[in-house]
């Protein structure tokens, strides 16, 4: 059937009165041309007896044709009753004269149907107006049409609602960066983790702090690598303490981890720590080092521990140094062991000490050395002893030290060692070290360090020892001593160490040791002998 209206033209349409207006039929409203749409005035929309429905039953081809003036005369109920075909064929230059009344009350379907163009030209007012759930039901195309204007326009609720999707492949970086502190801070963290990794790079240190520490976590290592060093900076305590470690070991950069500040660093986990590279702990500043805990100190790896330079290492306090595993202590570098303080030398602990390769432990300076304590000279190996300590180290070694060391470390002292230690050196050896030495030890005595010794040293001598003696070492024993040795020991002095025996030294031989002397012995006494 026919409408009534098929006859009329814009002008007949328009001079309806409302009670005419009453009798058409949405089938009537339906079949309006393009031609005629210009009679549907806004005076016509405003009677009431011209229905949302009316309104709705328009086709796509007559709402395209609409005035600026019919869309402004459109109440709420009528928009909102508009069919997404409907709001799809608004033009920008329609869609722009919506109120934001009409907008608030769109359906989202509704607003999914909006064109990107018109997306692109609503006004702040009007993307203001938007609920969450029509942002949320939109295309990422729709979402990439929004000006920066209307990104900024967007309330935190709105942003909070955007899809995954949206953010990922919707807002561009621009947009990102566009978005105010408080709709960063709203954001999920799974909205955070969809974030491009050129968003990220470019986010502002403002929005970066503005993120949460389960947004931080959230994110990818490519994500975290495409912070830049400002924006680490600016993470707060509460973001760094919640970085992964994938993301620290995989993901940052040895630049970025040298941005994180101290007060970051002071707070991590020593997890985070232990992930580090040693790239990444050759990389840290000595302020970061500084700004470490014992427990991170710790927690270092050892090849981390390894790239450590000497100014790192010397910004390490006492307590860190006190607190390092063994096997830290043995990955430090030469350059490192030869550069610490006396202080960090004496809070190393005897096991780190014991577990120092020999080069380390020749790299102490002699000051370094001095430092050690009694205990930590005692736990040396005798590798370390014998090759690591230099005759300066070994001279710089208290009494103390001497006289603590074990007899299987004086054993392991070279005969340089030996030959330039010092009077209260040797008269701190003990008799059991004297008797531990070998002939080549004793034969490295100075005639000083002869004098040095106790009775009781020469009297623990081996014969092989006493044996070695040079005719000035003899020579340089006491009458004490000559008078406590052994008659074994006497049985063993060479002829030329008997032949140039003092008077009185030959005086303090006792009749034992007299009675066990060889014939040769016998015979190498002098007549004042």
């Amino acid at each position: 059937m026919a409408s009534i209206l098929q006859n009329y033209n814009s002008a007949e349409i328009a001079a309806l009165t409302s009670s005419q207006i009453a009798e058409l039929t949405t089938a009537d409203f339906a079949s309006i041309t393009t031609a005629q749409i210009p009679g549907i005035t806004p005076t016509i929309i405003g009677y009431t007896s011209f229905t949302s429905a009316d309104f709705a039953a328009l086709a796509t081809a007559a709402i395209q044709n609409l005035s600026s003036d019919q869309v402004v005369a459109l109440t709420t109920a009528d928009v909102a009753a508009m069919t997404t075909a409907q709001v799809n064929a608004l033009t920008t230059a329609l869609a722009v004269n919506l109120s934001t009344a009409d907008v608030a009350g769109m359906k989202s379907s509704q607003v999914a149907a909006l064109t990107t163009a018109a997306v692109h030209n609503l006004t702040t007012d009007q993307v203001n107006a938007l609920t969450s759930a029509g942002v949320a039901a939109m295309s990422t195309a729709q979402i990439a049409a929004f000006t920066t204007d209307g990104i900024v326009a967007l309330t935190t609720a709105d942003v909070f609602a955007m899809t995954t999707a949206q953010v990922n492949l919707g807002l561009s970086t621009a947009q990102v960066v566009a978005l105010t502190t408080a709709d960063v801070a709203a954001m999920k963290s799974s909205q955070a983790a969809a974030l491009t990794t050129a968003a990220v790079h470019n986010l502002t240190t403002d929005q970066v702090a503005a993120l949460t520490g389960s947004d931080i976590g959230a994110m990818s290592t490519a994500q975290a690598a495409a912070f830049t060093t400002d924006g680490i900076a600016a993470l707060t305590t509460a973001e760094a303490s919640s970085l992964t470690t994938a993301q620290l070991n995989v993901g940052l950069s040895t630049a970025q981890i040298a941005a994180i500040t101290t007060v970051d660093i002071a707070n991590m986990k020593t997890s985070q720590i232990a992930a580090l590279t040693s790239a990444a702990i050759g990389g840290l500043t000595t302020d970061q080092i500084v700004a470490m805990t014992t427990g991170e100190v710790q927690a270092l790896s050892t090849a981390g521990v390894k790239s450590l330079s000497t100014a790192q290492v010397n910004a390490l306090s006492t307590a860190d140094v006190a607190n390092m595993k063994s096997s830290q202590v043995a990955a430090l570098s030469t350059a490192a062991v030869h550069n610490l303080t006396t202080d960090q030398v004496n809070a190393l602990t005897s096991a780190d000490v014991a577990a120092m390769g020999t080069a380390q432990v020749a790299a102490f300076t002699t000051d370094g050395i001095v430092a050690l304590t009694t205990a930590d000279v005692a736990a040396m190996t005798t590798a370390q002893v014998n090759l690591g300590l230099s005759t300066a180290q070994v001279v710089a070694l208290t009494t103390a030290d001497v006289a603590g060391m074990k007899s299987s470390q004086v054993a392991a002292l070279t005969t340089a060692d030996v030959h330039n230690l010092t009077t209260d050196q040797v008269n701190a050896l003990t008799s059991a070290d004297v008797a531990a030495m070998s002939t080549a030890l004793i034969a490295a005595f100075t005639t000083d360090g002869i004098v040095a010794l106790t009775t009781a040293d020469v009297f623990a001598m081996t014969t092989a020892g006493v044996n070695a003696l040079s005719t000035a070492q003899v020579v340089a024993l006491t009458t004490a001593d000559v008078a406590g040795m052994k008659s074994s020991q006497v049985a063993a002095l060479t002829t030329a160490a008997v032949h140039n025996l003092t008077t009185d030294q030959v005086n303090a031989l006792t009749s034992a040791g007299v009675a066990a002397m060889s014939t040769a012995q016998i015979a190498a006494f002098t007549t004042d002998g």
